[in-house]
């Protein structure tokens, strides 16, 4: 497969080549058949997985990631309130942190940084998307819309950085409700 991306490459049809949900062994499995520019990758404040693998490896090798789900299905805007029901064709109705008990614990984490947004002037989406773009080696936060409203919220994450203490008081929030049940 790489071998063809490359010769894609070279004849000019494709610039770059990009990988999704690669862990580190397949990263260097495919590395020297091809030079990979990018990992899309599941990342935010509740899914950290990455942080042992393949982060670390991607940021030493010059490999963008870029982090899908960085509002982990919008759970993170502080929108899903414990009242909201999702219909069994939704995913998010068997989500492990999208059941009442593990809501609430995601609800009162949000709770605790509130002050931090409201600082700057931000939504709790905002805030979970600017998290993730404040980690080293994240190149990027794919964030997902259904409005037009909703674009130009996601967007504000961008006019924002967090600083390191800022970072680690967010992190905090979040260790601390530990894993779903």
């Amino acid at each position: 497969t790489f071998t063809a991306l490359v010769e894609l490459q070279e004849a000019g049809k494709i610039r770059y080549v990009g990988v999704s949900n690669y862990n580190t062994a397949q990263l260097a499995d495919a590395l020297p058949y091809a030079g990979i520019v990018s990992n899309q990758i599941k990342y935010n404040l509740l899914d950290r997985s990455i942080e042992s693998d393949p982060l670390p490896y991607c940021a030493e090798n010059q490999i963008g990631v870029l982090a899908y789900s960085p509002m982990a299905m919008g759970l993170l805007t502080g929108k899903v309130t414990m009242d909201r029901k999702f219909p069994a064709t939704d995913v998010r109705s068997s989500g492990r942190w999208f059941q009442p008990a593990n809501r609430q614990r995601v609800l009162d984490a949000l709770a605790k940084v509130q002050l931090l947004a409201d600082a700057h002037r931000a939504k709790l989406g905002q805030l979970a998307v600017a998290w993730v773009l404040a980690q080293r080696g994240i190149t990027t936060a794919l964030v997902g819309a259904r409005t037009a409203e909703q674009v130009a919220e996601n967007a504000g994450a961008a006019r924002f950085r967090l600083k390191r203490d800022e970072v680690d008081e967010i992190r905090r929030a979040f260790e601390e409700i530990g894993e779903p049940e």
